[in-house]
């Protein structure tokens, strides 16, 4: 009988032991539920893109290859509108000739002149925050740049340019959406990552700019531009990775 007391205190510091070690997992498991499904912030993601122009651009460029990288901030614990920043660049048309480097042509180099275009958009996106498909558009108003420029490289076996010089250049208000499905890979991962497919329409205004072949070479003078005048829009299809942050 003496020994009742100290076994019923025994066994309520066991009982309390492990109501309390269940009770600490219940709570750890909830917190680490709660860490994994934490709303996303933001999303960030870079694509490569292929561009067809239209419209006056498309009668005098064929097309152009580039890539995007891009941020948006989910302004919603829900993740479903946001404000998104994109910043692309392409080229557009590209010719590498050699050329001598001195009045006696004992020194010659690769001169490659590309012609590029660079942009800059921000607007509002909605997107939709889940499923194994998920659909975004957004707007934005931004501005594009365009211009051509000359490298010199040597001959050496890695061709790195050790001259340059801008031809051309000019500039111009845009305005556009893009669109697109994040595909996820990991959706039961902290941070989704995603396929992201979609389109970019991207409008430009009136721009001055060069295509290839449109600088002509005069031996002992200056290079005749032959400049192109019109809008600068084009439809753009691109592929890349987009990532979640919470």
């Amino acid at each position: 009988m003496r020994f009742r007391t100290p076994i019923r205190h025994i066994a309520a510091l066991v009982g309390i032991s492990i109501l309390g070690a269940t009770t600490s997992s219940a709570v750890h498991a909830q917190a680490a539920e709660r860490t994994l499904m934490r709303p996303t912030r933001a999303l960030v993601g870079i694509n490569g893109f292929y561009a067809t122009p239209i419209g006056d651009f498309s009668e005098r460029v064929n097309h152009g290859w580039g890539g995007t990288i891009h941020g948006t901030w989910l302004l919603h614990d829900s993740g479903v509108i946001g404000l998104r920043m994109d910043a692309g660049t392409m080229i557009y048309g590209r010719q590498r000739t050699r050329e001598c480097l001195t009045m006696s042509c004992l020194v010659e180099a690769d001169i490659t002149t590309s012609n590029n275009l660079a942009f800059v958009g921000v607007g509002p996106e909605l997107v939709v925050p889940a499923g194994p498909i998920r659909p975004y558009a957004a707007g934005q108003v931004g501005w594009t740049f365009l211009w051509t420029q000359s490298e010199v490289e040597g001959s050496d076996n890695d061709n790195r340019p050790f001259a340059s010089s801008r031809n051309f250049s000019d500039n111009t208000f845009s305005y556009g959406g893009v669109g697109g499905v994040l595909i996820p890979f990991n959706r039961g991962g902290g941070n989704p990552v995603s396929l992201d497919l979609g389109v970019r329409y991207l409008r430009n205004g009136r721009v001055e700019y060069l295509r290839k072949g449109d600088i002509i070479i005069n031996p002992g003078n200056p290079p005749t531009f032959n400049v192109q005048r019109s809008r600068a829009d084009m439809v753009a299809y691109h592929i890349g990775i987009t990532v979640g942050v919470r």
